[in-house]
């Protein structure tokens, strides 16, 4: 399957979406057609969601890797 890096952004923007998109964090949503908030490519981004990114990262760091088909 050629899909570029396509696979993985889909599968981060699923599991970080609410913390990408949280609301009451300055300065990040200056119009509702904005795609991404202002400081999704630079240090600010991890500085301002510290905390809910550590949270998930950890539940997903100890989630499981068994499925049930």
């Amino acid at each position: 399957m050629h899909a570029e890096s396509s696979v993985f952004t889909t599968i981060y923007g699923l599991l970080f979406w609410d913390i990408i998109y949280m609301a009451g964090i300055p300065d990040t949503f200056y119009n509702v057609y904005q795609y991404q908030p202002l400081d999704f490519q630079t240090d600010l981004f991890y500085e301002r969601r510290r905390e809910k990114l550590d949270e998930q990262l950890e539940t997903i760091r100890k989630s499981t890797k068994e499925v049930d088909i």
